[in-house]
């Protein structure tokens, strides 16, 4: 049998905890508290929405911040609108406030079916 010798120093093993190669001041950099990196994060249904879109959120009765689906605001919407119909006896001006609000967060969604 030949005996290897096994190696368990960091630096020769290039694992998880090695130490990580040069890296550029870009990677470095910290985020600003507060601030998404990307544009999608700053949209309706991305995580730091603007405030339009919370306002339209709080309307639905959604999470006022984090990342939605669009199932979830047109689920959310479908069960206000039953409830506040205008033909169900429901007040108008609440059921325009509910349609706008999905307007508003769905705005990302309605421009690429029309652009299709």
């Amino acid at each position: 049998m030949t005996s290897k010798s096994v190696s368990s120093s960091p630096s020769e093993m290039g694992g998880f905890g090695s130490a990580a190669p040069n890296r550029s001041k870009a990677s470095k950099a910290k985020r600003k508290p507060g601030k998404a990196n990307h544009r999608r994060e700053q949209c309706p249904l991305g995580r730091d929405p603007e405030i339009e879109a919370i306002k339209a959120r709080q309307s639905l009765g959604l999470p006022l911040t984090g990342r939605l689906k669009a199932n979830q605001v047109k689920q959310a919407h479908k069960l206000l609108a039953v409830q506040h119909h205008p033909d169900k006896g429901g007040d108008p001006e609440m059921m325009t406030r509910f349609n706008n609000a999905r307007d508003v967060l769905l705005e990302p969604v309605m421009e690429s079916i029309a652009s299709e």
